[in-house]
């Protein structure tokens, strides 16, 4: 059985961690430190509970998996860090678009997969991490699909993360997540608020001309979306999640880096390439890094 080797120990790459400690799927951790720290994980819903260390990758074997539920800003790091076979599959799990470009330029070879998930995570102060939400995992072969390769591949992921829809054309969903991120998450980081918060009625013009926006830009790039269409997405996610923490609000208020670059920094540059004006998104953006600057340390 092919081994999956998880990049990192985030919510996400922790509850992965998780799920395959208790389903007996062998894996590896592979972290900066070149060592695993214990996992204590819980799911909300059921009660579940586990505490466990990871086994910690030495070496890659030519049939492992890589998972790098990263940041979107850690993905060509922590690949350059890596030696890699040839042969091992990316699969790539992150808010924001841009990585997707500069992997399969690093990295022709390698059989990649791009993907989002809506399943829901956080790491609290004393480390316990806790799986919020079982959602669903979207994801689609970019480039060098292997018979064999792919089935291997959807059938951990459909056990792992499932349930799982392999799409044919993965950018429109990749889209739709780009622009349910770039709604909520500068404006709950921007404001210190959850995501539930958004309901408010001061927010909607706001929220209203970012779906428009975006809805050009996707136009234009041969991705036909309304903006009406785009805005009910965005709501949907506003009122399932209305409790939780954005992962940019939660990465401002902790003084770490946003993945603000790879959300409405993406469609400022397909924007500008395509001669279309996306001033909402563009203001965003300059107030998110100004307090992003203030936040961090020597900034």
């Amino acid at each position: 059985m092919s081994r999956l080797v998880i990049a990192g120990q985030g919510a996400i790459g922790s509850i992965v961690a998780a799920h395959c400690e208790l389903q007996h799927i062998p894996y590896a951790v592979s972290t900066r430190l070149g060592k695993t720290q214990q996992v204590d994980y819980l799911h909300h819903a059921t009660g579940q509970q586990l505490a466990f260390t990871p086994p910690t990758l030495t070496t890659f074997k030519p049939s492992d998996i890589l998972l790098l539920p990263l940041k979107a800003y850690q993905i060509i790091p922590c690949l350059d860090a890596l030696t890699l076979p040839a042969s091992v599959p990316l699969i790539l799990l992150h808010n924001g678009m841009g990585t997707l470009e500069q992997v399969q330029q690093r990295y022709p070879n390698h059989p990649v997969i791009a993907g989002i998930t809506s399943y829901a995570a956080f790491r609290q102060q004393n480390g316990q991490v806790n799986e919020t939400g079982q959602g669903t995992t979207q994801l689609g072969w970019i480039a060098n699909p292997q018979a064999e390769i792919q089935t291997t591949v959807q059938q951990r992921f459909d056990s792992l993360l499932g349930p799982c829809q392999w799409q044919h054309n993965i950018q429109l969903a990749l889209w739709h997540k780009l622009a349910i991120n770039a709604a909520i998450n500068p404006l709950t980081a921007i404001h210190s608020i959850p995501n539930g918060a958004l309901q408010q009625a001061t927010f909607a013009p706001t929220i209203s001309a970012i779906c428009a926006e975006i809805a050009a830009v996707m136009g234009k790039l041969g991705l036909p979306q309304t903006a009406d269409k785009l805005q009910q997405q965005v709501y949907a996610v506003i009122n399932a999640s209305a409790q939780n923490f954005s992962s940019m609000n939660r990465d401002i208020a902790a003084g770490r880096p946003s993945e603000i670059d790879y959300i409405n920094g993406y469609i400022i540059r397909q924007a500008t390439q395509l001669g279309i004006e996306v001033p909402v998104i563009k203001q965003l953006m300059t107030q998110l890094l100004e307090i992003q600057n203030n936040h961090i340390p020597g900034h």
